[in-house]
């Protein structure tokens, strides 16, 4: 029996809602104010789940700033959004209408103010959303360039390096850089996993020993671990991480027959 980790679909679903409630609350004609949680803040609502992103590490007021109000920067910025629209995807002509008014929007709040975050991370959701890649690694990678101790341009560039384009040492490039600036963002291991299974399988156990050193407390990572000893034939360890992940999280009768299964 497999345990479920939830990886990528929670994330993707939770900073489109959020970021664009966000958007909208503050219109289309005057720059969106972000305080230094607003990053982390879209993905609070998972920190029940195996998703576990918190406050940590360098999200903070200092590092969030941006790295310099550069008049290159904001060059480059109205560079990106005056680009063309392009839709790759198979849309009605109601969901393309759609699209386009929503980027537009996002644009507006980028000519307001183009050293904001939410706007370039919900530029590049929607481009990728129509199949735009690279319009949103442009948009991510604008986003990593003027918060470079953020995460979530890193770990939106990884998924999409990894599931999408395929590029694994992109992919993983990225999501390593994204596990730096936030070590709690356990999603980011679970997709990295998911990478590394096809890429390099053996880096999974280094990296998920090395995030349950920075994450003792959190049961998914254990989960994860002992599913890869258990895929390798390694019963002992995989039954040591199952218990401890049972420890943190006892009722999980899932973890209890996995461990029972092993014991067999």
């Amino acid at each position: 029996m497999k345990l479920k980790i939830v990886i990528g679909v929670v994330i993707l679903i939770v900073i489109i809602a959020g970021a664009w409630y966000m958007l909208k609350r503050v219109g289309t004609t005057q720059p969106i104010n972000i305080d230094a949680q607003s990053d982390d803040l879209i993905l609070r609502d998972t920190t029940n789940t195996t998703t576990s992103s918190t406050t940590q590490g360098s999200n903070n007021q200092t590092d969030i700033q941006s790295v310099t109000k550069d008049p290159a920067l904001k060059i480059l910025a109205m560079q990106i959004i005056a680009k063309p629209i392009v839709i790759n995807a198979t849309l009605t002509d109601a969901q393309k209408q759609n699209t386009i008014k929503q980027i537009e929007e996002i644009k507006k709040q980028i000519t307001t103010n183009y050293d904001v975050e939410l706007p370039w991370l919900m530029l590049g959701n929607y481009r990728k959303s129509v199949q735009d890649y690279d319009g949103a690694i442009e948009a991510w990678n604008f986003l990593a360039t003027i918060r470079p101790k953020g995460y979530l341009a890193f770990h939106n560039l990884g998924s999409l390096y990894g599931f999408e384009l395929r590029n694994y040492t992109k992919s993983e490039e990225n999501f390593l850089k994204a596990i730096k600036n936030n070590a709690s963002n356990i999603d980011a291991y679970s997709q990295l996993v998911a990478v590394y299974e096809t890429y390099k399988p053996e880096k999974i156990e280094q990296l998920l020993l090395d995030g349950i050193k920075l994450n003792p407390n959190d049961a998914s990572l254990k989960i994860m671990l002992g599913q890869y000893y258990a895929k390798i034939g390694n019963k002992i360890e995989a039954i040591k991480y199952f218990e401890e992940a049972l420890k943190i999280n006892p009722t999980n009768s899932e973890i209890k027959a996995e461990i029972e299964e092993l014991k067999k």
